[in-house]
């Protein structure tokens, strides 16, 4: 049997263009949204109705977390052994930002040990994942990176380029 989406929660570490756009498909589904995003210093307009929150209350209200953060030195295992600890048992992680996000031997430990029920993962610390014993668990579900692996989202990052370039050039001519 699986599992309803409508009433569960969902954490989404990053509110940048990714983050809100998923915020917007769960809001759909009439999922309760909670954001954590240290980089936003004003909330975006329109998205009064996603909770602000810290990292450690999303983490410990959140049946789904979601990662759409940049890979940096602020970011690097981001979520580890003690970010795990603080996350609800029964919930899920999601890891669609970069590899290195995550303390994959300490994500490892948790889905073993039951403390963590499963892991949706489309990157790895180490790409292609190899032998990463994250793949041998049965609560993992690992998916290829397919971003911009459309022909219509290569048009629009072609799109999306073409217009920064040409910003670029005109504040040079400015």
């Amino acid at each position: 049997m699986g599992h309803e989406l409508a009433g569960r929660s969902l954490g989404l570490i990053g509110f940048g263009r990714v983050g809100r756009e998923m915020a917007l498909r769960a809001r759909a589904f009439e999922m309760t949204v909670w954001a954590c995003d240290p980089l936003i210093g004003t909330w975006p307009a329109g998205f009064e109705w996603v909770r602000r929150a810290t990292l450690d209350a999303l983490l410990a209200e959140a049946e789904v977390v979601s990662l759409h953060v940049p890979l940096s030195a602020d970011t690097r295992h981001l979520i580890g052994p003690r970010e795990l600890q603080v996350m609800r048992p029964d919930a899920l992680l999601l890891n669609v930002a970069r590899g290195g996000v995550v303390d994959e031997t300490a994500l490892h430990e948790a889905l073993a040990n039951g403390r963590l029920r499963g892991a949706a993962l489309d990157v790895f610390a180490n790409e292609p994942p190899g032998e990463s014993p994250l793949l041998a668990l049965p609560n993992v579900l690992a998916v290829p990176h397919l971003g911009a692996s459309t022909h219509e989202a290569q048009r629009r990052a072609g799109d999306e380029a073409a217009s920064v370039l040409l910003e670029a050039l005109s504040a040079l001519a400015g």
